[in-house]
């Protein structure tokens, strides 16, 4: 079935056309940075408290019905950000797109939910990561194009990207099956959630549990800081144009994937560990961001976000293994979903963390980043005493 590839594609890819200009656009509304970045961690928020209640109803409704609900409602928002400049119904709309905004994850949810063998779930969801990453690799430079230095333009991406939510409802009502609620199931309800809540916190009780936690937060939180200005970080330096950005991002996007793919043929060839390959990712991280901040050209910023991009990657998925691995095979499903909740507190932290030090430097996000990178050493040594 090729619905999820084609939803996980086109989301990915009107969604990643306008994520580099969306700070700049909404900065232009508030008399600070600091107001933007609170305005648009408001997503962050709600979808950090909703998501796992929308994961609920995936089981209990099924994927076709949450897909055109979802669908429907995203398009309407987005088709708010097109057509008002009144903060209050944008307001409204980011909020509902904090609730709504899961055509990934019911995605996902599709693949998991067929009748296949581990490696052959796993494969499929290596694919489906791949077709959406190939969006996130083309769409910045469209919306580079269609930008073309004029941050208005940014409308007619908020309307593609509500047509291709709209697209996605169509999809899911005439291509997926409908799936018959199991009354076996237990009921919908929110107590569930908050005890799966509870364990999943509970069992971060010894030292080296709760140094892996630190660490995840350290390094989630250190790209998101880094990311959010990073536009704003490079335009204080020199003339860089929409189109530009665009490539840049891509191709960006492209290292990641390399990086991604190269992790398992290091870790063979180099016979290291995960958590010297952790370190060894960290340090070569920082050194590239610290490079990137000091490039005066536009071929010394492409040059040094690429490697950026590929051991930030590393970092990513290293880091990931690393806490599902010290958990024990009983909690991989909670070591998951607290990485999940870490990256949602993140989201919804960065922009508001990101507003107030551009305020006080455009380059701040990006030394606080470098900061957190190095920080995060300091836990790994310690977990590496405490095993």
């Amino acid at each position: 079935m090729l619905i999820p590839y084609i939803i996980g594609f086109t989301d990915f890819f009107c969604v990643s056309a306008f994520i580099p200009f969306v700070y700049k656009y909404f900065v232009g509304f508030f008399e600070s940075a600091s107001y933007a970045g609170f305005f648009m961690s408001i997503n962050g928020f709600v979808s950090f408290f909703l998501a796992p209640i929308i994961g609920e109803m995936i089981d209990h409704y099924g994927p076709r019905r949450l897909l055109m609900v979802c669908g429907l409602v995203c398009s309407l928002a987005y088709m708010t950000f097109a057509a008002s400049s009144n903060l209050a119904l944008i307001l409204i709309a980011r909020i509902i797109l904090g609730m709504f905004k899961q055509n990934q994850d019911i995605s996902k949810s599709i693949i998991c939910s067929r009748k296949l063998s581990n490696s052959e779930q796993l494969n499929e969801l290596g694919i489906f990561n791949s077709i959406s990453l190939c969006g996130f690799c083309i769409g910045p430079i469209f919306g580079g194009y269609v930008i073309n230095d004029d941050i208005s333009n940014i409308r007619i991406l908020f309307l593609i990207t509500s047509l291709s939510q709209l697209n996605t409802c169509v999809l899911a009502y005439f291509f997926l099956p409908s799936q018959k609620t199991n009354s076996a199931k237990s009921s919908f309800n929110i107590s569930s959630i908050t005890t799966s809540i509870t364990s999943t916190m509970s069992h971060l009780q010894s030292t080296a549990l709760t140094d892996i936690a630190i660490i995840q937060l350290i390094l989630v939180l250190a790209p998101s800081l880094s990311r959010t200005a990073f536009v704003q970080e490079i335009e204080a330096k020199m003339e860089f144009s929409s189109v530009y950005v665009g490539y840049l991002i891509s191709t960006s996007t492209f290292a990641s994937v390399c990086g991604g793919f190269a992790l398992g043929r290091l870790q063979s060839y180099f016979s290291l560990s995960s958590i010297s390959i952790l370190k060894i990712a960290i340090v070569f991280t920082g050194i590239s961001k610290i490079s990137h901040f000091f490039a005066s050209s536009i071929s010394l910023v492409f040059f040094s976000a690429l490697p950026y991009a590929m051991f930030s990657a590393i970092v990513r998925t290293t880091s990931l293994a690393l806490l599902v691995s010290f958990s024990g095979k009983g909690n991989v499903g909670k070591s998951v979903g607290l990485r999940a909740s870490l990256s949602a507190f993140c989201r919804a932290l960065t922009p508001v963390a990101a507003g107030i030090l551009t305020d006080i430097s455009v380059f701040l996000p990006s030394i606080c980043s470098v900061i957190l990178y190095f920080s995060s050493l300091y836990f790994i040594n310690r977990l590496k005493k405490n095993v």
